[in-house]
Parts: structure tokens; C-alpha cells; sequence
């Protein structure tokens, strides 16, 4: 199978290796972390940016549908797992609308907004993940309202990876169909009241569920997801979704409502 690199990584690959004959793995780190971007390699990257968003924001919501799906059929690890799948894939949205590419040289990740006289600049770990999402909460700390409070004493985003981390890495069973304790009440309401008044209420939540534990895992992802949404219509960002895509969304989210729906949805607005 054939893997299809992002646009702009490809980008940054051929900016050092268009001329000469080196294979990117040996460029030595010295030359791009010392690159200041011209105007038009920044405008290059923004162009590929722009069609990056759509990508990582289907990702995102088609991830956090299937959790919804996965919730009510208790398969609480699933929907544990696609749960932070969905705030990952979410950040990586919002940081491409902000025009800020996330690369990897080897076993190095770096980060660069698209814009003349910035350079390549290290994430604070190699991972994608973690260096993903270090990158925004070092970029956004003040401006992002999931950072603007802890769950457990960890800001939001580490929090899910830690629940992620733990079902997938750390526990040995899958207690499915019993939930874990962090969505006992999450369990307890979609059983007593649906899917959509779960959903429905976190989205209009002031900030509140999202950091308290027995609403966190389902409270983030939502957020996030409307956070991502908000900040692609605020910057104009021209996002094309397949309407096979919009189909498969339309059809796995029919248990919601068109109140709670067109907040996660960029097409709906």
C-alpha cells in the first residue's frame, strides 16, 4: 500500500532536495534549521495547508462519530480510543488553518508557520502526537479554552491521551460492555436520555463539563471539534468534502439532532 504523504511535508522534502542529489535523510539538520522561508515557499505552503484542513478535519469527525456509534453499542474502549483520535486529528486541522505546518525530517519533527523570514523550529518531542499537541498548547496556551483550565490536574489534551493510553497500553482487559469509571455517568445518560441530549448539552455547555472527569473524554472531543469548525469559518478557509464523505457523516449521525449536527459540521453552515 502506497502512503500518501501530506502536501506540504512533500513540500518541505523537495525544498532540499530539488537541487543536488542527496536523499532527504541525509540532509544534515544544520541546513533546514538554520532556512529562513521566502515569500514564495511560504505562500507554497499555505497553499498546500489549505487543502490539508478539509483532510484532518474529516478525520476528525468521521473518528468522533464512530465513538458516538461505539458508546451506544458499549464498546467503551473503541470509543474511548476513536475519542482521542478525533482531538488529535482536530488540532492537526486547526494548526493547518493557522497556516502552521507539523514535519518530519526522520526521527525529528518540526513545526513552521507559513510565513516570510520564519524558519524550521523543533517540536518539544518527535512523536506526531505529543509533538502535535505540545506545538499548539505552546502556540495557543493563552487563546485555547480547553487550555484555560486542568482535568485532574493535566491540561485537556494530555488527559486524553492518558485514557487513550491506558485502554489501549496500560489495562490488560477490554471490560467492554462494562464502561470505565471516566464514562459511567457519560454511559448512564445515553442510556436514560439518547445520544443527542448528551451531545446537545456539552455543546452548549459554558466551558464546564468539558474539565469535570465523568464528562471529560466526551466533553474535549466536542469542543475541540466545534473549536476547529468556528476557526475554519472565521478565516474563510475554503473546505471540499466529497459528498460520498458528507453522505457517510449524514448517515451515521441520524440519532442527532440539526441543532447539535451543524455545529461539527463545516458544511452546515
Amino acid at each position: 500500500m502506497s502512503i500518501n504523504k501530506s502536501g506540504s511535508q512533500k513540500y518541505f522534502e523537495e525544498m532540499f532536495t530539488r537541487v543536488g542529489s542527496k536523499p532527504f535523510r541525509q540532509i544534515p539538520k544544520t541546513q533546514y534549521e538554520q532556512t529562513c522561508i521566502t515569500k514564495n515557499q511560504a505562500d507554497e505552503f499555505k497553499r498546500h495547508l489549505e487543502s490539508e484542513v478539509a483532510s484532518y478535519y474529516y478525520k476528525a469527525l468521521l473518528s468522533y462519530i464512530e465513538s458516538l456509534s461505539a458508546l451506544e453499542d458499549k464498546l467503551f474502549s473503541w470509543a474511548t480510543v476513536r475519542l482521542y483520535y478525533s482531538v488529535f486529528y482536530s488540532i492537526r486541522a486547526f494548526l493547518a488553518c493557522e497556516d502552521i505546518a507539523i514535519l518530519r525530517q526522520e526521527r525529528r519533527l518540526y513545526y513552521i508557520r507559513a510565513k516570510e523570514g520564519e524558519h524550521f523550529k523543533r517540536c518539544e518531542d518527535t512523536t506526531d502526537h505529543k509533538g502535535s499537541i505540545l506545538t499548539l498548547c505552546k502556540l495557543f496556551k493563552n487563546v485555547d479554552p480547553l487550555l484555560s483550565n486542568a482535568v485532574e490536574g493535566m491540561d485537556a489534551y494530555h488527559w486524553m491521551m492518558k485514557k487513550r493510553e491506558e485502554v489501549n497500553y496500560k489495562d490488560m482487559d477490554f471490560h467492554d460492555p462494562f464502561p470505565p469509571d471516566f464514562l459511567e455517568t457519560i454511559h448512564y445518560e445515553v442510556q436514560a436520555r439518547g445520544i443527542k441530549s448528551v451531545i446537545e448539552k456539552l455543546i452548549n455547555d459554558n466551558w464546564l463539563y468539558c474539565f469535570q472527569e465523568e464528562y471529560a473524554v466526551l466533553g474535549i472531543p466536542t469542543k475541540r471539534l466545534v473549536l476547529t469548525v468556528d476557526e475554519i469559518h472565521r478565516l474563510g478557509k475554503t473546505c471540499y468534502i466529497a459528498d460520498e464523505k458528507k453522505q457517510l457523516i449524514e448517515t451515521m449521525s441520524n440519532g442527532l439532532s440539526e441543532d447539535s449536527i451543524r455545529a461539527l459540521e463545516i458544511w452546515k453552515r
